[in-house]
């Protein structure tokens, strides 16, 4: 089965826009699963294999070093919780976006509740 973590990823649309933090191919899995909540998107992935050996991931956390060097580290935010207790990660500024570490992540839980863009445009579309 493997080792499985609980990510959340916040960045703001402006920047997100700029950025082309997710410019990916229409297969990829991340591409229509982000939340859009007061002009923040949000990723939330329960149960995930977050491997920084696997192209996408690496790309992503790219982005975050991008971020961070262009002096933007308060406009996102990337949390991460595995399965022990000590192995979490956070980058950017998880404050600024209601998230924190204790060991486990927590957020608003509004988030789930607004549909991913790819919900979103399915139902433009309809």
């Amino acid at each position: 089965m493997g080792y499985r973590s609980d990510v959340v990823i916040a960045i703001e649309k402006e920047v997100y826009e700029q950025e082309k933090f997710i410019d990916l191919d229409l297969d990829h899995p991340f591409r229509d699963a982000a939340r859009l909540v007061d002009n923040v998107y949000y990723w939330v992935f329960e149960g995930v294999k977050w491997n920084s050996n696997h192209p996408e991931i690496s790309g992503i956390e790219n982005i975050f070093s991008t971020l961070d060097y262009a002096g933007k580290s308060d406009q996102y935010a990337f949390v991460r919780a595995g399965e022990d207790v000590v192995d979490a990660d956070q980058e950017g500024t998880p404050s600024n976006f209601g998230l924190s570490l204790r060991p486990i992540i927590t957020y608003d839980r509004d988030i789930l509740n607004t549909p991913m863009i790819g919900e979103q445009n399915a139902a433009t579309a309809a």
